[in-house]
């Protein structure tokens, strides 16, 4: 295996997790990972992200000069679960953004994504402009596939 690809047992040992626990998160998407046949395979650098967010500034806060189109996937499926979340599991969190503190792809993501109408904190990202240029998040694109995603700037 590469150095940038990771086992679950490898990466269920960098956070010093099981690696059932460390399964789940693949599964759920909070952490990318593919599934080769029985197994996960993990980047790297999305374990290292998840790491650091558990351990220091939430993602939607980072800086995101020098990121690429997968560290955007990232942000966004993490926003993508926060806001879809059916059980509410992240609303508590989500109330307490501070839109102030968003990088601009965050607050682009977040309003596309409808969070600004249903949380008061996040209202005043009604006005947030579309992103120029225009910020490609996923590996294969689809334009005009998700307009609310396309006016801010936001190419899946």
């Amino acid at each position: 295996m590469s150095q940038k690809l990771m086992s679950a047992r490898q990466a269920s040992e960098l956070l010093g997790v099981s690696k059932a626990y460390m399964c789940r998160l693949f599964s759920q998407g909070v952490i990318p990972a593919e599934k080769v046949d029985t197994d996960w395979v993990v980047e790297r650098k999305n374990v290292q992200l998840f790491l650091d967010d558990k351990s220091g500034t939430p993602v939607y806060y980072r800086c995101t000069d020098g990121w690429n189109k997968d560290d955007y996937y990232f942000l966004y499926r993490w926003i993508d679960k926060m806001v879809n979340d059916r059980k509410g599991r992240f609303d508590e969190e989500l109330a307490c953004i501070d839109p102030e503190k968003l990088s601009d792809v965050a607050g682009a993501l977040l309003k596309a994504e409808g969070a600004h109408a249903r949380f008061d904190n996040l209202r005043s990202l009604e006005n947030h402009p579309p992103l120029t240029p225009p910020v490609v998040i996923s590996t294969y694109p689809c334009p005009g596939a998700f307009p609310s995603f396309e006016e801010m700037g936001l190419i899946l």
